[in-house]
């Protein structure tokens, strides 16, 4: 094992005027002194695009808003495993055409506010050889310009006076070498005591004026911006789920929902290694019980990244798709998922006269799960002070002239009510202003709605309980089983 040394400022300096790279060996990472083995890949196809944009704007910014210092690209790195940190094992270097500084400096003014671009950072080239070089970046204290650089989310909201309009994505500082969220309290104090001060304050003040221009700005954006067309994301959806879902154009039932106003989930491009990740949440959704009706996976199956989304896959029975915009389409077969645990469905469906016989448990308790999953997306992107309402579709997509029926079979020693039905021409249905942190409520109206659209039957079946004649999903009743 080398022996790893902490650099000073003085060294750094030192490295950039001499040109002497071996010096940069065995120096650890600190939370001045940041260094890369590849470059920012701005220019990528999407998600990866957006991914190094973003990492950009927060090592930049974290760098800046803890008083300033180095990054460097093109060296290679190792761990320290004693102290869970990285040092500089080899000079790697990068191709001084794989640097694209107009991307970057696009990508710092769009996504930070106050402005801070590559105008603030001084940079330059150590060469290696006729092909490869180290970059070196020297980013400036936040403290000394009088801004401290924050990403913002394209949500924005007035919170009060003095206060930055608008929720963030990201303020970040460094602690050791790791980029860490500033607290909102933070960085208001920040602006606070600019703006109070007597030998600050005009620059501040300035600096304040400057984010509210931006934020206006992005308002106008969003109020510009045309809504997301559910009938064109349905079908488009619906076509991807018909390509992977059975086969010969197997029935099945999806939802889809979409939020009313516009919004962006924060840090929905972070990996399945992060607990608090998007595709450990899909991963690992809501369920009742083990082995239910639900949108839990096997084992093997982890979710994919797609343009603008994460998808997962249990087989080809259900689908779910979640997008950075908060839609959440998920869909499953009627044939091996919900008409599972029934006795002898075929024989069911062919007395009674229907193509497909679902189980009413499993449909029922999908729906919940649904709308559990719904509740945890939502809570992504929640604003304390405005509630975020959904458009939610959902129906059944099959054969023409598919005629569904809806059995509830007897389910360890609890009677059945018998078959509901039946409903020949399956709907669409739609709920324009759906509240999403009320997920029994949400699927004791979506079962009610469907058995009135035509299944006929019984409505306060097992799994039903009824809060002030409101009728519910009773998730307890799932534990009895």
């Amino acid at each position: 094992m080398p022996t790893i040394t902490e650099p000073t400022r003085e060294h750094i300096e030192g490295i950039i005027a001499s040109g002497e790279l071996d010096a940069l060996l065995n120096l650890q990472e600190t939370a001045w002194f940041e260094f890369r083995e590849k470059h920012y890949a701005t220019t990528a196809p999407e998600p990866g695009g957006f991914k190094s944009k973003y990492e950009l704007a927060k090592d930049c910014s974290s760098i800046a808003n803890s008083g300033g210092g180095y990054i460097f690209i093109g060296l290679k790195p190792a761990l320290q495993e004693n102290l869970m940190t990285e040092y500089v094992k080899a000079i790697g270097g990068i191709a001084r055409t794989d640097i694209n500084l107009a991307s970057w400096r696009d990508s710092l003014m769009n996504l930070l506010t106050p402005r801070f671009t590559l105008e603030d950072i001084e940079y330059g080239f150590i060469d290696i050889d006729d092909t490869k070089a180290i970059l070196w970046m020297r980013i400036p204290s936040a403290k000394e310009k009088g801004v401290y650089p924050i990403i913002l989310n394209s949500d924005q909201a007035q919170t009060g006076a003095h206060k930055i309009k608008g929720k963030v994505i990201g303020v970040y500082e460094r602690h050791g070498a790791e980029n860490i969220s500033m607290s909102a309290e933070k960085i208001q104090s920040y602006i606070s005591h600019g703006i109070s001060s007597e030998d600050g304050g005009q620059l501040y003040a300035q600096d304040l004026s400057r984010i509210e221009a931006k934020l206006d700005k992005i308002l106008n954006e969003k109020e510009a911006s045309p809504p997301i067309d559910p009938t064109q994301r349905i079908e488009n959806l619906n076509v991807n789920a018909r390509n992977k879902l059975g086969e010969n154009n197997e029935p099945y039932f999806y939802f889809y929902a979409v939020p009313k106003t516009k919004v962006i989930i924060p840090n929905f491009l972070n990996p399945y290694s992060e607990s608090t990740s998007i595709p450990q949440l899909m991963k690992n959704p809501p369920t009742l019980r083990r082995m239910g009706w639900d949108l839990s996976v096997a084992t093997q199956e982890y979710p994919s990244a797609e343009p603008g989304a994460w998808e997962i896959m249990n087989g080809d029975r259900k689908l779910l798709h979640v997008t950075e915009k908060a839609e959440v389409f998920a869909a499953v077969t009627i044939n091996n998922f919900l008409n599972w645990g029934m006795d002898n469905p075929n024989q069911q469906q062919h007395n009674l006269g229907y193509a497909i016989m679902i189980n009413e448990y499993a449909f029922a308790e999908f729906i919940a799960m649904y709308f559990a999953f719904l509740k945890k997306i939502a809570e992504r992107v929640q604003d304390a002070e405005e509630s975020l309402k959904y458009e939610v579709h959902f129906g059944f997509i099959g054969t023409e002239g598919l005629s569904v029926g809806l059995h509830e079979p007897i389910m360890q020693g609890i009677p059945s009510n018998g078959t509901l039905g039946p409903m020949r021409t399956p709907s669409i249905w739609q709920i324009d202003d759906l509240d999403p942190t009320k997920p029994y409520l949400n699927a004791g109206f979506v079962i009610q709605q469907i058995i009135r659209a035509g299944f006929g039957g019984t409505e306060d079946s097992q799994y039903f309980v009824r809060d002030d004649g409101v009728l519910m999903f009773d998730a307890s009743s799932y534990s009895r089983q």
